[in-house]
């Protein structure tokens, strides 16, 4: 737009700059709305795995796992989770290739190294997400980082309390919020917000 020495106002570049101004705020808009979303989303997990490392998965007193956790916890974090269902699959399946693993070498006397063991696994788990959290494309890579940060912890939470029966109830819970996000995506309610 040059008004140099002409006079005149070229109102068809004027309405072009208007709309591009118009969508370049817009888009800027929906990032932040989006960044503020994403960091909602992680500190509503992030409450979560406290409130696990706190209390863990066992109700001590009881030697049962926690109500809470397949209660109110699981449904929490499925609502949160915002990962396809390949993927979540794909974990799970990875997960339960370990808890099979770990039945079958119950024939070993060794308390101990069945759990060094179930470590070594876990830690292996924690690099193949590490490996897909740098494979993701933008516009899934911070929900699979969510998703991430949740297995991580849990798997910290597990070598932490140094027995196996910390994964099996991990196992159980992460069954529950499985159940929650299939649920969730089964619902033509969340359909149209996803």
């Amino acid at each position: 737009m040059d008004l140099k020495g002409k006079g005149k106002i070229d109102f068809r570049t004027l309405n072009i700059e208007n709309s591009n101004n118009q969508k370049n705020f817009q888009q800027n808009k929906n990032k932040q709305q989006h960044s503020n979303n994403s960091d909602k989303i992680r500190k509503e997990i992030e409450n979560i795995i406290q409130k696990i490392k706190k209390g863990g998965y066992r109700d001590k007193e009881k030697d049962i796992l926690r109500k809470e956790l397949v209660s109110e916890y699981a449904k929490e974090i499925a609502e949160n989770l915002k990962i396809s269902t390949s993927q979540l699959r794909i974990f799970f399946n990875e997960l339960k290739r370990i808890e099979l693993k770990c039945e079958t070498k119950n024939s070993e006397n060794d308390e101990n190294l069945k759990i060094d063991k179930l470590h070594i696994e876990l830690y292996i788990l924690k690099s193949k997400l590490k490996y897909k959290e740098g494979t993701r494309e933008k516009k899934d890579e911070k929900n699979f980082k969510d998703f991430s940060y949740f297995i991580q912890e849990n798997i910290e939470i597990i070598i932490k309390e140094e027995d196996i029966q910390s994964f099996k109830d991990f196992m159980v819970f992460f069954e529950t919020v499985i159940g929650y996000i299939y649920g969730l995506s089964n619902n033509p309610k969340n359909k149209q917000k996803n």
